[in-house]
């Protein structure tokens, strides 16, 4: 049998008949009524599979020991796709669809996104494995091998999206963190300088309220843009030099 393309594989059936003890000086074979010799009964049914057809042909073959009559007879089955379907592709699909709930669910509920991932992914493992080993040891890859293949990578991925939002959220926190401080200090120094150079008493506070917008406008613009580290100590230092 070919299972490549279990379980929408087609199988065919042969039966020979054939003697191997007399040659065709002695015996030869035939089919009786001709095209219609072979029937398949309308009673007659598989659990798992449906007969297509059949077709017959009378031959001759040539051995060692000489020339031998044959008559072959070829029935093509189809295998039923009801209890696939209904025990692996609809599980696995619904366990896909279910693994796309983590999408909306909060970015902070963090308890509920891992056993989402952890559940779907134990899932289509399980299943994955009760489906082989039901099914002969073939090394080929199989149609349903792609299929839960396919289902596994998309549920492991919805998995991994988590957590790789996870951590660019936390590098952003960290960043925003970073900037926040920077800006502080900034402010503090500029309102130092801005007492040391006397002047009106107006004069720290409009400085400050100047500083404060340039560095909201700054804020504004890094979360827009990917703000790395080389672009972020070039930002502190121009800062330190102004000042």
């Amino acid at each position: 049998m070919n299972l490549q393309y279990f379980p929408m594989d087609r199988q065919l059936c042969q039966i020979e008949i054939e003697s191997f003890g007399y040659t065709m000086r002695d015996i030869r074979y035939k089919w009786n009524e001709g095209p219609n010799s072979v029937g398949v009964s309308n009673e007659v049914s598989l659990p798992q599979f449906k007969v297509l057809g059949h077709k017959q042909r009378a031959s001759e073959i040539s051995l060692t020991t000489g020339n031998y009559s044959r008559l072959a007879c070829e029935i093509q089955f189809v295998r039923s796709m009801g209890y696939y379907l209904i025990q692996i592709y609809i599980p696995s699909g619904l366990i896909v669809i279910i693994s796309w709930v983590s999408f909306w669910l909060n970015r902070t509920a963090t308890p509920a996104r891992v056993q989402l991932g952890v559940t779907t992914v134990l899932t289509m493992t399980t299943l994955m494995s009760s489906t082989n080993a039901a099914l002969p040891k073939i090394s080929y890859v199989k149609s349903i091998d792609v299929y839960l293949g396919t289902c596994f990578i998309m549920v492991f991925a919805s998995l991994l999206e988590y957590a790789t939002v996870g951590y660019l959220a936390k590098r952003i926190q960290m960043r925003m963190n970073r900037f926040m401080a920077i800006q502080k200090m900034l402010e503090q120094k500029k309102f130092v300088n801005g007492g040391q150079d006397g002047g009106g008493g107006h004069a720290p506070k409009q400085a400050v309220s100047k500083m404060t917008k340039i560095s909201n406008n700054f804020y504004d613009y890094l979360k827009k843009i990917n703000f790395d580290k080389k672009n972020r100590r070039k930002f502190v230092i121009g800062c330190w030099l102004s000042t």
